[in-house]
């Protein structure tokens, strides 16, 4: 690589770097005399301790629009774009611990706390600059129970809200050789802050790998509900809105809102138990990539390899006394009152739809589907357009009929057993 080509790559760099320059207020948080807390509970138990403490602070940090960038050992790092709310979750944290104490004295922690508010190199996942060690080195000046905040951003706390804060006072920081003016934070004084916010239900609160895994789940999860639609689900709600076709109107639609209702009431105890429970919400994660996984592989060596497998997985345990017409067409096909391309046109269709077929017709050298259109209302389909000059033959809809065969039963017993699986063998591994 020639000089020139190092340059553009320096000057690139550069420029980026300094687009990243942002102003933030940096919050760094530390337990007090933390060797003496694994000292007496020992390791796993003061782990728990601190991955609870860790994620109260999440939690509050979220409630307050900060971002959480990293924890180092017993330390925590956040980001505020406002030094209000930085200061507003600082005084959270405290008033947090404050009740733990009245609560638990022997296992409550003493934090220090500090604020600071300057020019920084922010990137997606970290944050760089002078900013970083100043609010480290303001922290390592408090002590348990205390925050200390600069002078910078006290300026601008004095400008948008009033928070108590203690007359400055000024230190060398270590690695520094300029004074640094500091004031404290008289959080005791100021209103209660942490009623609402959640007890520690930051779930999410696990190393990056284990993040990308449940994004897999996520992933995985989604493609299984894709494929049971497309493959059982549709045919039973094609079934089903082809019956009610014969309903009067008004039954339709009551049926309708009472299965839209049902689907929101499910979907709101879902969430309530999540929020509730989110170690099992996790652990159904896992559970549901297991099934996934269970479940294709049945399903593909079943229906690809059927020369190795036993024949009689393919024998039907349940199928449709009658065919449905599915719509196979992009573009958006027209039902018409008659069997004809040139006769009126009563609606419209698109790809994946079932439709109640009752009879067939010729017409125009195409077969045409006669489906239930309307209650006491019928349209037509057509099968395939003829060829033109210049284009062959397009196939539109055709007939098919739900089959449930034992392959199908085995891939859903494997699928279960994955879930099992899964949901079992997930552990959370903590930030």
């Amino acid at each position: 690589m020639d000089v020139s080509s190092h340059q553009e790559i320096s000057q690139s760099i550069t420029r980026y770097i300094r687009g990243s320059r942002k102003t933030v207020t940096l919050l760094f948080t530390d337990i007090e005399k933390s060797t003496r807390l694994w000292e007496k509970f020992g390791d796993v138990q003061a782990r728990l301790v601190v991955d609870r403490h860790n994620r109260q602070i999440f939690s509050i940090v979220g409630s307050f629009r900060g971002r959480v960038i990293k924890t180092i050992g017993d330390e925590v790092m956040a980001s505020f774009r406002n030094p209000v709310k930085a200061v507003r979750a600082a005084i959270a944290i405290q008033q947090w611990l404050r009740e733990e104490q009245k609560h638990d004295p022997g296992a409550a922690l003493k934090v220090r706390i500090g604020v600071h508010t300057g020019d920084a190199i922010v990137e997606k996942s970290d944050i760089y600059g002078d900013a970083v060690n100043v609010a480290s080195r303001v922290e390592e000046a408090g002590k348990g129970g205390q925050i200390f905040v600069t002078e910078d951003t006290a300026g601008l706390l004095r400008k948008r809200d009033f928070i108590p804060l203690v007359r400055g006072t000024e230190f060398i920081p270590r690695g520094k050789t300029a004074a640094l003016k500091v004031y404290r934070c008289d959080w005791e004084r100021y209103p209660d802050l942490i009623s609402g916010i959640s007890s520690g239900n930051s779930f999410l609160m696990v190393i990056g790998r284990q993040k990308k895994e449940l994004l897999v789940y996520l992933a995985a999860i989604a493609g299984l509900c894709v494929f049971l639609y497309r493959h059982y689900l549709r045919f039973f709600l094609g079934d089903l809105n082809a019956h009610t076709l014969q309903w009067p109107p008004f039954c339709q639609k009551a049926l309708f809102v009472v299965l839209l209702a049902g689907l929101l009431y499910c979907a709101f105890r879902a969430f309530k138990k999540i929020w509730a429970r989110p170690y099992a919400a996790l652990s159904g994660l896992k559970g549901g990539f297991g099934a996934a996984v269970g479940f294709f592989v049945v399903f593909l060596a079943t229906a690809y390899l059927p020369r190795i497998l036993p024949g009689d997985l393919g024998t039907t345990v349940f199928s449709f006394d009658h065919d449905l017409v599915e719509v196979i067409e992009d573009d958006d096909v027209r039902l018409r009152l008659s069997p004809s391309f040139k006769s009126t046109i009563v609606g419209k269709v698109k790809k994946g739809d079932l439709l109640y077929p009752v009879d067939e017709a010729k017409g125009e050298n195409a077969i045409w589907n006669q489906v239930r259109f309307k209650r006491n209302a019928y349209a037509y389909v057509a099968r395939t357009v003829p060829e033109k000059i210049g284009e062959p033959e397009k196939r539109i809809s055709r007939p098919v009929r739900f089959v449930l065969r034992v392959r199908d039963l085995a891939s859903f017993l494997i699928a279960f057993a994955g879930f099992a699986w899964g949901f079992i063998t997930f552990k959370l591994r903590p930030a």
